[in-house]
């Protein structure tokens, strides 16, 4: 009878060890994957930081190009078109606070902090990619004009029509209104 006591009790403790290796095992292959996951997480991140660096390196040099061409020129206003102006005046107020408030945002444990500086991120792009296409739309009417400009200095010379009135009137049509 104690033979078999042992027996059942041995038993028992070998049935007992072996769920706790099984359940050990299931610990450490979740404990792996949620390794794994974190590891990419972390990754992710840096890449999206990364990115994000890069695209306020971008909005740095577009600010730095818009205050030299407001300074380098007569034109008192921005050069955005009368339909992105009020974009553009969003976009500016909406980003200061984030690149002020940069690494916080994205190291804040707040899931609603992180969209904001996820959703941040996109409308930077977004706003660069626009200003970009725009920036290279204004420099080809720019070249427009000037080519223009030069033709009717060329035709003038070689003309003995008088376009001081005319020339006016062009030039009087150039003026960026907003």
């Amino acid at each position: 009878m104690a033979e078999s006591l042992i027996s059942v009790l041995e038993e028992k403790n070998r049935l007992k060890t072996e769920q706790l290796r099984k359940s050990e095992a299931v610990r450490k292959a979740e404990y792996d994957e949620i390794l794994k996951r974190l590891t990419s997480v972390q990754e992710q991140s840096i890449q999206i930081a990364e990115k994000i660096g890069r695209n306020l390196n971008d909005i740095t040099a577009c600010k730095h190009t818009i205050h030299k061409s407001i300074n380098d020129t007569s034109v008192s206003k921005l050069p955005i078109t009368c339909k992105y102006q009020d974009e553009s005046v969003k976009f500016f107020h909406d980003a200061v606070p984030f690149i002020n408030d940069f690494t916080n945002t994205l190291q804040s444990s707040d899931p609603e902090k992180k969209d904001v500086g996820y959703k941040a991120y996109d409308n930077v792009i977004n706003h660069v990619d626009a200003l970009n296409i725009e920036l290279i739309k204004t420099g080809t009417r720019c070249l427009q004009l000037e080519t223009l400009k030069k033709t009717i200095e060329g035709l003038k010379i070689n003309s003995d029509v008088n376009f001081d009135a005319d020339m006016q009137e062009i030039d009087q049509s150039l003026i960026f209104d907003n």
